[in-house]
């Protein structure tokens, strides 16, 4: 578990670049729209968009790292007795979210080609 959490946290930072590069390159370049209408204003503006993402990466890191310390350093605040595992868990399904995304993303490009 020692290196897990730390290789997931790359693996999202580095999908939610993918994300974003190849979300811009469809809607700058190919002409493409945004679908998600939560996104449709933030969008506009890259400063934001980016910066959304990465508070969204704070702050899961923030949540995961109080669940690693109640896991390892205080278990009896643990009521719910969730296993060792549940942090990789949550950052595997964060990931795979976004595995999903970004195929969403190359295969529009691929589709306006």
């Amino acid at each position: 578990m020692k290196y897990v959490l730390p290789l997931l946290f790359a693996t999202l930072g580095a999908l939610q670049e993918m994300d974003v590069i190849t979300t811009y390159y469809i809607i700058r370049v190919l002409g493409g729209v945004e679908l998600n209408p939560f996104l449709v204003s933030i969008i506009a503006v890259p400063e934001l968009f980016i910066m959304i993402k990465i508070l969204f990466l704070l702050s899961l890191a923030s949540i995961i790292s109080c669940l690693e310390y109640i896991l390892v350093h205080a278990p009896e605040m643990n009521v719910l007795a969730m296993p060792r595992w549940i942090s990789a868990a949550m950052l595997g399904a964060a990931c795979t979210w976004y595995i999903a995304a970004v195929c969403h993303n190359v295969y529009t490009m691929v589709s306006f080609a």
